[in-house]
């Protein structure tokens, strides 16, 4: 076989379009040692009703989509903080990663808290799942026990507009919390400012542990607002789809069942007032 693969023709001759950028004569060798598998926390966030949403566009709606889109993306940022920090999107979906100390799953709760916060501004819901296990990723490729399971968290257990944690997590989080080990900055340190990464977590009534994303009132003082007008219009326009109008039903129950609201939002029962309970 020639090395120069001169007995290729036409459209798979050497000169092809095809091959171009393309070294196959070349190949990379990767050697073991230069994979390093560590364990990191992923969080997996998707975007409700997206495909639906992209193929009952018109041209005026999709280019509204798009801004909105841009808009929440812009301010949820790709600059990372810190260099542990990895943020990632494709298509309709949002994924954070971290190591697993209690700065990097502090990051990734907040920093998922703050993406569902910043959709729902713009009239979108999200759903996910938030994990840890063994992970690799590069430019070009990712191998990640922990997305895995953030995924299924999301696909099997999240059902509803909500972030789920892994409880297996939560122990690891709790366990930094008591100082049970060294991390680059814990909750001793005298600097130490931000919330503990259970602080961000809520027990929801069926188990399903999940981020509390209604504390980022506190940095976004519509939010409470915005998540009332969500749900009135989704009870209203899914009314007779049980399995949609279910999701704004659990928003409901989430909005009243924290006392942390404005003037203009505390004296709104939603789950009596706009559902059959």
């Amino acid at each position: 076989m020639d090395s120069d693969r001169s007995y290729w023709t036409g459209w798979g001759g050497p000169q092809s379009p095809l091959l171009h950028g393309v070294d196959i004569d070349h190949p990379k060798r990767i050697e073991g040692d230069d994979v390093k598998l560590t364990d990191r926390v992923v969080a997996f966030v998707d975007i409700l009703g997206f495909r639906s949403l992209v193929e009952n566009s018109t041209m005026e709606s999709a280019v509204s989509t798009v801004v909105s889109l841009e808009e929440a993306l812009y301010h949820i940022g790709n600059r990372p903080h810190h260099d542990f920090e990895v943020s990632k999107l494709f298509s309709d979906t949002i994924y954070f990663s971290a190591p697993v100390h209690w700065q990097g799953v502090n990051w990734v709760f907040g920093k998922s808290m703050v993406a569902q916060a910043l959709f729902l501004e713009r009239g979108f819901l999200v759903r996910g799942g938030v994990s840890s296990g063994l992970h690799y990723e590069s430019k070009k490729v990712i191998f990640s026990r922990s997305l895995i399971k953030s995924y299924d968290l999301e696909r099997e257990v999240a059902r509803f507009p909500r972030i789920v944690v892994d409880p297996d997590l939560l122990a690891v989080a709790a366990g930094f919390e008591r100082g049970d080990r060294n991390e680059p900055q814990n909750a001793s340190d005298p600097n130490f400012c931000a919330p503990l990464p259970s602080e961000l977590v809520l027990r929801d009534s069926d188990g399903v542990f999940f981020l509390d994303y209604m504390r980022m009132l506190d940095l976004m003082p519509d939010l409470a607002d915005v998540h009332i007008g969500m749900i009135k219009q989704g009870a209203k326009l899914y009314a007779e789809s049980p399995r949609i109008l279910s999701k704004f039903k659990w928003m409901a129950e989430y909005h009243d069942r924290e006392d942390r609201y404005g003037a203009s939002a505390s004296a709104t029962v939603l789950l009596s007032t706009l559902f059959a309970v």
